[in-house]
């Protein structure tokens, strides 16, 4: 009786399975991965004058984005403003306008790098969301960079705590919140992809004598 593995190609076969795991392990390593940053803070209006800084209104604000980018490279700002319904909503509704995306370096107030300013108005009642997606073109220098907000919001006249406020224009800057440091955003160039060739020897089938 001959061996089983007469007629086989052992070698051959070793070397299809190397193939087939450096093919496989190469689409598997082109796949990209996007991470995102999400920021979540919020604000209130108050009045200046006011000792006791009560709240008329609490928006929370949410955004998010790319963590990596490259020089130059147009990519997206999904935003959320929220008018919280609690007990400090004393404002019958609100509207949010003129909302821009702007990046600047950790370590400067003044930005290098804005969107277009979009100019729609979002009316909201407490409880209700303003949701808005916004591009913006990173900086052509690689470095570490922050991304913030800027927006309008219309107060219509308004009395609480036996006080008055409105009709007013709040403007609104993230970029000046305690939470700015978390919205970094890194640009990078892509570095080069290496291509490696494998080579694998040639084998012949062997075979016994019968």
């Amino acid at each position: 009786m001959r061996p089983s593995w007469i007629g086989r190609n052992p070698l051959k076969n070793s070397a299809f399975k190397i193939l087939l795991f450096v093919l496989t392990f190469a689409m598997l390593s082109s796949t990209t991965v996007v991470f995102a940053t999400t920021i979540q803070t919020s604000g209130h209006v108050s009045l200046a004058n006011d000792p006791a800084k009560r709240s008329w209104a609490d928006i929370k604000v949410e955004y998010s984005y790319p963590d990596k980018v490259e020089p130059g490279e147009r990519f997206y700002v999904d935003i959320n403003l929220t008018y919280i319904n609690n007990e400090n909503a004393k404002i019958v509704a609100m509207e949010f306008h003129d909302l821009m995306v702007y990046i600047r370096k950790p370590d400067a107030k003044q930005l290098v790098i804005a969107s277009m300013v979009d100019t729609r108005r979002c009316i909201v009642f407490p409880g209700g969301s303003c949701i808005d997606r916004i591009s913006i073109d990173a900086p052509s220098n690689p470095g570490e960079y922050l991304v913030a907000l800027t927006w309008i919001t219309y107060i219509p006249m308004t009395e609480a705590y036996g006080r008055s406020l409105g009709p007013v224009d709040m403007t609104w800057n993230t970029g000046e919140w305690r939470d700015t440091p978390k919205a970094k955003l890194a640009v990078q160039p892509v570095l080069p992809v290496i291509e490696h060739a494998f080579a694998f020897p040639s084998a012949r089938a062997s075979s016994l004598a019968p």
